[in-house]
């Protein structure tokens, strides 16, 4: 058992961390709305399928707005890839030049237009870089961007394969370039989830929760248990020293009592009144919380 404290639980680190930790597998999940339409879940899934199987750890931003609408956003330590999520069913046609608009083929046989998806992910993936650049209080990298067609591109299409701006592809080229880089993004995984913190993104357990309403909503309420209970408590949490004690082997302290509660031990912690017990036990709880 680690029983090292680490920073105080009230420290702020370097813009962009935060004290909530990734989730075991190193995979953290934000959305903004529930993910409700189909090709949006399609890419997510992939997306977080295939990373989980990679074992990347990983920041996925879901189905926000920042002004533009953004479907995806996946950021590895390796790179950042913004994904314009597309579920057409009939072909479709159109140019790398994200300014021509695109056409689909109605059931009737004719092509209606449709705004060009490159020049929406283009212009996502700058806004994106542009509210981040805000956020770190400098420059931020430029990221590519990409349209998915999910599950594939209609079959009798005509799309180009893209550019180093906009790629264009399918659920299986996700699956691929999610896990491509071999250098730094230039912005760390806790840079990614404060970042979502403050656009007001709310961190989901899984894909599940991102897309089913009633899941979402109970995993909405333990969130504002748990905000309150860090609201009531974490002041006395702080107020806790390292006072000895005698009792466990490993566990000599005050602070060491409480790390054990918090991570899962059964303790009764026996003491005068003013020795420090109900110190120890916010403290143990607010540890307990930092986990969930």
């Amino acid at each position: 058992m680690d029983r090292r404290m680490g920073r105080p639980l009230n420290e702020a680190a370097d813009v962009g961390d935060e004290a909530t930790p990734a989730p075991v597998g190193g995979l953290t999940i934000y959305i903004g709305d529930l993910v409700t339409t189909a090709s949006d879940r399609a890419v997510l899934e992939a997306a977080t399928g295939t990373l989980h199987d990679a074992e990347m750890p990983a920041v996925l931003l879901a189905n926000f707005d920042i002004g533009r609408q953004i479907d995806l956003v996946v950021a590895t330590e390796q790179q950042v890839l913004l994904v314009e999520a597309k579920g057409n069913r009939t072909p479709v046609r159109g140019q790398a030049n994200s300014a021509a608009d695109w056409a689909a083929r109605t059931g009737t046989g004719r092509w209606a237009s449709f705004r060009s998806p490159v020049r929406q992910a283009d212009e996502a993936r700058l806004a994106l870089r542009d509210r981040l650049a805000v956020f770190l209080r400098s420059s931020a990298p430029y990221f590519p961007g990409a349209v998915i067609f999910a599950p594939q591109v209609p079959q009798g299409s005509e799309v180009p394969a893209g550019d180093f701006k906009v790629r264009i592809g399918d659920l299986t080229d996700l699956c691929t370039w999610v896990t491509q880089g071999n250098g730094s993004s230039g912005v760390s995984l806790a840079q990614w989830r404060a970042f979502a913190a403050d656009l007001g993104l709310r961190r989901v357990s899984g894909i599940a929760a991102a897309c089913d309403g009633n899941l979402n909503a109970a995993e909405t309420l333990v969130d504002t248990y748990l905000n309150t209970f860090r609201a009531t408590y974490q002041t006395k949490a702080d107020e806790l020293i390292s006072i000895p004690c005698e009792g466990a082997s490993g566990i000599e302290t005050s602070l060491g009592f409480a790390e054990a509660v918090a991570a899962g031990d059964s303790i009764a912690l026996i003491g005068r009144s003013g020795c420090g017990k109900t110190l120890a036990a916010c403290r143990s709880g607010i540890l307990a919380v930092g986990c969930h």
